[in-house]
C-alpha cells in the first residue's frame, strides 16, 4: 500500500465522486446499489489515505532522527553541506504528499458508520429501492456548522469561550421490501472551549477542550397489513392510518472528535424496533 495505490483510486474516481471529495458534502437519491457502488472506492481511499499519512508522519520522524545522528557523525562539510540539501528535498517531499492526501481524506464517519450500515440493510430494500441521502462531512468546527457563541466574560485569567457546532453528517429515508419505512437523523453536537491562562511567570499559554454528543435519531414504520404491534414500550410508539410508528434514539458522549459512532449502534436500533412487532 502506498501513494502510488492511492494516486490509482484517485484516477478512478468518476466526476460525482471528485466533486463529494473536494466539497465534503454530497446529497442524491439513488438505489441501494447505486449508493454502495458509489461510496465503495471512496471507502478504500479513505482506508488506505490515512494508512499512507500515518506511514509518512513516521517517515518525517526518521528522517528527522537521521539527519540528526549524522550532523554529529558524519565529517562537518558533509554533514553541513550535502545534507542539509538532501534533508530538505525528502522532507518537502514528505510534506507535499502528506498535504495532498490530507486535502483527498474524507471523514471517518463513511467507512466505520455509513458504509457498513448500508451494506448491512441492502439485502432488506429492493435493488432498485430508491434511497435518499445527504452526507456532510465537512470540518465540524468550520464556521459553517457553528450555532452559538458564548463570549468570554471575564477581565481576569483564565478566560474562556465557548462555542457550539451542530454537524448533521448523515441524514437518510427509504422504504424496505417489506413496506417498512425508514428515516433517519444523524449528527454530531460539539462543544468547543478555548481556554486562555496566565502563569505565575506570566506566559500566556492556550487551549481547546471538546465534548461530543453523537446523535442517532431513527423513526421506522411498521404497515399495519403486515405487522402487529405488542404492546410495549408505549413511550415509543405513535399509532399511525396505515402504520405502527416508533420513535428510536441513541447517543454516545466523547471528549475527542475522531470517535465515531459504530455502525453496530445504529443496527442495535432496528434490532430493539423489530422486537415491538410480529409479522401477521
Amino acid at each position: 500500500m502506498s501513494y502510488k495505490d492511492v494516486k490509482k483510486i484517485l484516477s478512478k474516481l468518476t466526476f460525482e465522486q471528485q466533486n463529494f471529495l473536494n466539497n465534503q458534502k454530497y446529497e442524491a437519491r439513488l438505489s441501494i446499489k447505486d449508493w454502495i457502488i458509489f461510496l465503495q472506492d471512496l471507502a478504500i481511499l479513505d482506508t488506505f489515505g490515512d494508512k499512507v499519512r500515518q506511514r509518512y508522519k513516521v517517515y518525517w520522524i526518521v528522517s528527522i532522527v537521521f539527519f540528526i545522528i549524522t550532523l554529529i557523525f558524519i565529517p562537518v562539510i558533509t554533514a553541513f553541506v550535502v545534507l542539509p540539501v538532501l534533508f530538505l528535498i525528502s522532507f518537502s517531499y514528505f510534506i507535499r504528499i502528506f498535504l495532498i492526501l490530507k486535502k483527498k481524506n474524507l471523514s471517518n464517519h463513511l467507512r466505520l458508520q455509513v458504509f457498513p450500515f448500508l451494506a448491512a440493510i441492502k439485502d432488506d430494500l429492493n435493488e432498485k429501492e430508491k434511497v435518499n441521502m445527504h452526507l456532510n462531512f465537512s470540518n465540524p468546527t468550520d464556521k459553517s456548522n457553528l450555532t452559538r457563541t458564548i463570549p468570554n466574560s471575564s477581565k481576569r485569567y483564565p478566560k474562556t469561550t465557548t462555542y457550539f457546532y451542530t454537524l448533521p453528517y448523515f441524514n437518510a429515508s427509504f422504504t424496505m421490501q417489506d413496506g417498512t419505512e425508514v428515516n433517519i437523523e444523524n449528527e454530531d453536537i460539539i462543544r468547543k472551549r478555548s481556554i486562555t491562562k496566565r502563569s505565575a511567570s506570566g506566559k500566556i499559554k492556550s487551549k481547546e477542550k471538546y465534548k461530543i454528543k453523537h446523535k442517532f435519531d431513527l423513526k421506522i414504520a411498521f404497515p399495519k397489513t403486515r405487522y402487529q404491534y405488542l404492546g410495549t414500550h408505549p413511550e415509543l410508539y405513535t399509532e399511525l392510518p396505515d402504520f405502527h410508528q416508533f420513535s428510536l434514539k441513541t447517543k454516545q458522549i466523547s471528549l475527542q472528535l475522531e470517535v465515531i459512532l459504530p455502525a453496530e449502534s445504529v443496527l442495535a436500533l432496528f434490532a430493539a424496533a423489530y422486537k415491538n412487532v410480529k409479522p401477521l
